[in-house]
This record gives structure tokens, sequence and C-alpha cells, in this order.
């Protein structure tokens, strides 16, 4: 992972160098996104701290890593078209979920599930600014992120809807839906908003993921619900819906899969 910021920073250095004036369309754009790397290229944060899911049979605690022997690998295709562009980003994120269970002796015991996940964004530029600025291109719209490890994935999200009465009421019906980079969704700090997952899968596993906390959502006939704290420090974070199948937790011989909806929003 540091090898990998690394070698962003030395591409994003590169690029400016060179100066704005000689660089192509494709060449100022991907420069723009490196630049908005902590919104436009991030996936689940690893090693969160979490809060313990128990029952009978399930695990005492687990957590995502990053793998050790295989990198990240972004690929950005970016389609210009006058003063427009479009990028398609697409993340791939080799890891291993770390489950502790209590095996059959009453020992507390590891079990590790190496995976890849997806992840794919859009983003839509603009060139209507300063010259010096990226070659005149700014960021217009995005959309979110989607996660996935299998296609077509185990688990769906139908719709998500944030509440908290004088605050926020709305309802995210596609994960594919643009909006304007500056129409991120603002919360005030430290405000706990409750959340409304809409799936039709009944047998496994939903969490809320931000500012490397986790907490899993409460089961409802049709829906699962839960809440979630926005950060006391301003700035911009990252919120995920992720849903997790019921054999990845249960059973320590079944192959993870997961999926997932990702969203910047900012902290005031």
């Amino acid at each position: 992972m540091k090898g990998f910021f690394a070698i962003l920073l030395i591409l994003s250095f590169v690029f400016s160098s060179c100066g704005l004036a000689k660089n192509s369309d494709e060449e100022n754009i991907n420069d723009l996104i490196l630049e908005l790397r902590d919104v436009l290229m991030s996936t689940y944060e690893t090693g969160e701290e979490n809060e313990d899911v128990k029952s009978s049979i399930t695990p005492l605690f687990w957590y995502r890593d990053v793998s050790q022997s295989d990198s990240i690998d972004y690929k950005i295709r970016i389609d210009v078209e006058g003063d427009s562009a479009h990028a398609l980003i697409t993340g791939i994120f080799p890891g291993v979920l770390n489950l502790y269970y209590v095996n059959d002796s009453l020992d507390t015991a590891l079990c590790q599930k190496n995976f890849v996940d997806t992840l794919t964004r859009s983003v839509v530029f603009s060139r209507d600014t300063l010259k010096e600025y990226h070659g005149g291109w700014r960021v217009a719209k995005i959309t979110g992120a989607e996660i996935s490890t299998e296609n077509p994935p185990a688990m769906s999200i139908d719709s998500v809807k944030l509440f908290k009465e004088g605050v926020i009421d709305t309802v995210i019906t596609g994960i594919d839906l643009y909006f304007p980079r500056n129409e991120i969704i603002s919360l005030p700090s430290g405000e706990s908003i409750e959340v409304t997952l809409y799936s039709p899968d009944t047998t496994g596993f939903f969490y809320i993921h931000s500012a490397f906390r986790r907490s899993k959502l409460s089961r409802g006939e049709t829906f699962y619900f839960g809440t979630y704290r926005v950060p006391l420090i301003a700035g911009t974070y990252r919120v995920a819906f992720d849903g997790i199948s019921e054999y990845s937790l249960l059973e320590t011989d079944s192959v993870y899969s997961a999926y997932g909806w990702m969203l910047p929003y900012k902290s005031e």
C-alpha cells in the first residue's frame, strides 16, 4: 500500500513538472484524479475497529487487510469530447479476511480467506476553469463507488436512506447516479445518522464503515437498520454500506464474498 501511494506521488510530480502546456487532456485529467485520490480512489478501510459479532456459531470478530503479496491496481479509462470528459475508474484490491472464531475445542482460532474486490466509479470533467489548473479541467460530477467480489455479486442493495431530524432526509436509489462534486453530503460533526438499507437478501450481514469504525446493521422484515456517528474532526470522509454473505463469516471452508456501496461525505 505504501509503495502504491509512493508511485502515485512520483507520477503526480512527474506530470506537474512536465508543464501543463505540454500535457494532453488525458494527462491533465489523470493528474487531477491523482490529486483527488482520497475521494476518487479508495475502498474499505483496513484493520478498522469493530463491534464484536456474536451468536452460537458466529466468529468472535473479523477484519479485512490488504494483501502482502499482491499490489493494488488501478485502471483509468478517459474519453474526451470537446470540453467534456468522462473517466471510468476501476480498482482491483487483493486482500485477506481475518476471521477469529471459537473452534470445537473452545479455543480461539484464525481462519484467513483471500479475496479480490473490484471497485468502479465514474467521474465527469468540464474544461471551464483556468488553463494553469490541470489544463483548465475540473471535476464536475462523480458517482459513488460500487465494490464487489463476484460478478454478478452474491449480495445486493436496492437503496439506502440517511435520516436525522432537521439535518438530512435523503434516499440513495443507485450508486451509479451522478451528483455535483460541490454537493457532497455535509453533516454536522458528532451527529448520529440513522441508516435504513433495503435489500432482498435475508441471510447475509450488512455493516456500516466510516472513519475506521464498523457497526453491524440490525435486520428487519424487509430492510436493515442502524446508525453511524459523524467524526468530530472536520474533513472529507467516506461511508460504506457493506453486505457480506452468510457463508463468508459462518463457514471456515467457504469463499469470501461481499458487495457494497461507498459515498464521500463531509463532517462540518
